[in-house]
């Protein structure tokens, strides 16, 4: 297990090595000027010239990267060309909506995707198979925007039933304040005893989190079908039904147990790609995430904050995806760690 996770954390840095080469590089050769960002739009070209000298610009681009890496391990992520403060507390602002909003669209992947799985592979070829097979199509093959729009047109424009954005009323923000503690909205407000707050983030949470989740659990869907149809037709299975067991236990105890591992597999990536798909959400749905924030750096060049959030990611996924190769080996026994 040790050097199992030793090789895999080396890895894991080889990658993110490359991802920083990448997203610098690229960042870097887009047709902009920084320094002309950072001093404004009025500057003499001596005050740009000078601007560019002091952010390193002026200096081969193997010289910038080295300089920033230096900076970046010691904690240093840069400063914000656009809203001239440091990444790393930009990040730390919106990080945790980000996080929230993800965290609650997987587990909707993962709630209601497997037992959907389950209940389509024991009613194969009937009429909730064929409806999980066209729910799956559409999920992965509906772009998230298109998605998001139509929930706003049916929920807030049609039935006036939820909120076309933000993550809490504006009424709610000014009457009941939440303080934040850990910048998950639904878990301060209930730590405060805020209930106002509590329900109010609940319900702008609800149109987002559907969005994002909606192909996630599609594809968590249709891998526990294929999973949970596969290990039904083992020995092992027939023998269970054989000695009497009753179905339910069969099912869940024995066949789900085996048919988990591929679905973990999913959900892992499913994490990555669901902070990607954040990026267009939060612009639809107007929240205030790191989507949002890294939207606007985009369009402003600001390479500092663009490093920031893309190695941010990259790491989450990177460490999502061995949790779940530990877990795998957790679960099934058979799973060796080479």
């Amino acid at each position: 297990m040790r050097a199992y996770l030793v090789r895999r954390l080396l890895l894991g840095v080889l990658v993110l090595l490359g991802v920083s080469v990448i997203t610098f590089t690229l960042a870097r050769i887009v047709p902009s000027d920084p320094a002309a960002l950072w001093v404004g739009p009025r500057a003499r070209p001596d005050q740009v010239a000078r601007a560019r000298a002091e952010l390193g610009l002026d200096q081969p681009l193997h010289v910038q990267y080295a300089r920033y890496v230096g900076k970046f391990v010691q904690g240093d992520w840069g400063v914000s060309l656009r809203t001239r403060r440091p990444v790393l507390d930009d990040v730390k602002v919106f990080f945790p909506s980000s996080l929230e909003l993800v965290t609650v669209a997987l587990g909707l992947s993962v709630v209601a995707g497997i037992p959907f799985g389950v209940m389509s592979a024991t009613r194969r070829d009937r009429w909730p198979d064929h409806l999980s097979r066209l729910f799956a199509i559409s999920g992965v093959s509906m772009p998230l925007f298109w998605l998001g729009l139509l929930l706003q047109l049916v929920f807030f424009r049609t039935l006036r039933w939820l909120p076309v954005g933000g993550r809490m009323a504006t009424e709610v923000r000014l009457l009941h304040p939440l303080e934040p503690v850990t910048g998950f909205n639904l878990l301060d407000a209930a730590l405060a005893g805020n209930w106002p707050a509590l329900t109010s983030s609940a319900v702008h949470l609800i149109l987002p989190a559907a969005t994002l989740a909606y192909a996630s659990l599609a594809l968590v869907t249709r891998m526990t079908r294929a999973a949970v149809l596969e290990v039904l037709a083992q020995d092992f299975i027939r023998t269970a039904r054989a000695m009497g067991l009753p179905e339910r236990r069969v099912l869940y105890r024995h066949a789900l147990k085996n048919a988990v591992i591929p679905t973990l597999t999913v959900v892992g990536l499913s994490f990555g790609y669901l902070m990607a798909g954040t990026f267009l959400v939060e612009v639809i749905f107007n929240w205030p995430g790191l989507g949002s924030y890294m939207v606007a750096a985009i369009i402003a060049v600001d390479y500092p904050a663009i490093m920031g959030v893309t190695f941010l990611v990259a790491t989450a996924y990177v460490l999502i995806n061995l949790a779940v190769d530990l877990l795998q080996a957790v679960i099934d026994p058979r799973v060796r760690l080479g």
